[in-house]
């Protein structure tokens, strides 16, 4: 089986993203690329690779009919397209608005996100619509900003921070998550791994980074910050797919 063929089946029944927890996201991949604000520092990336359009593109709307047609699936949608590429850079053209770039090969994420980070930037529209949610977190802003908070968080994850304050929490969520699963194991219970998985996550951040113990991943009960959490992250990442918004 392909790895897009994997990831494709792993998101059948995703509903909503983990934006924060995980981001990558809302899409598969999305960025807001503008035509005329590549770095000079990498020319040879405009010689090697030039993404094709999606070609359901017509003139003055791109691709925003086919978008509408397939906002109810949209990260599905996408999945659909990157298959027949292989994962390779195809761009979605709106009106109104810088093309949408999508990728879905391990190799550009590794460029993206790390070796040619600065020539990626998410842009004025994408840290609009994560705005409610996110306000100007280091996950939707870019340049200076973006280096004084990382300055910031390097600081904080220090060695002995991870030892002593981060790690203990981490055991004591994955000692509830195996209690679970055993006890799963020992009834032939389904579990929903999905939302397992979630609010492991969302304890061992909420307890390490603002000292609050949900108490959801032990208990079974959705939480009311859960739940808004969800809802805040399902309407913003429901934005991206929204051509109008």
């Amino acid at each position: 089986m392909s790895p897009l063929r994997a990831i494709e089946g792993a998101l059948g029944d995703l509903d909503t993203p983990t934006l924060g927890l995980v981001v990558s996201a809302a899409v598969l991949a999305s960025y807001f690329v503008a035509k005329n604000s590549r770095d000079s520092k990498a020319p040879s990336l405009r010689a090697k690779y030039e993404a094709t359009y999606m070609p359901s593109r017509v003139p003055l709307l791109g691709n925003v009919l086919a978008m509408t047609r397939n906002t109810h699936r949209f990260k599905d949608w996408l999945l659909e397209q990157s298959i027949p590429r292989d994962g390779k850079p195809f761009t979605v053209r709106l009106p109104g608005r810088c093309d949408l770039m999508i990728t879905a090969r391990p190799e550009h994420y590794d460029q993206i996100s790390g070796a040619q980070y600065d020539n990626f930037i998410k842009g004025d529209h994408s840290h609009d619509i994560m705005l409610d949610l996110m306000g100007d977190g280091i996950l939707v802003i870019d340049g200076e900003q973006w280096k004084r908070q990382r300055r910031i968080l390097v600081n904080l994850f220090t060695s002995r921070a991870l030892r002593e304050n981060m790690t203990p929490v981490v055991h004591k969520h994955m000692r509830t998550l195996q209690g679970i699963f055993a006890e799963a194991a020992t009834s032939q219970t389904t579990l929903d791994a999905n939302k397992l998985m979630h609010r492991f996550t969302l304890e061992t951040f909420l307890e390490i980074g603002f000292g609050f113990q949900m108490g959801s991943l032990a208990s079974g009960q959705e939480h009311p910050f859960e739940k808004a959490f969800d809802d805040a992250q399902h309407i913003s990442g429901g934005r991206f797919s929204k051509p109008v918004w």
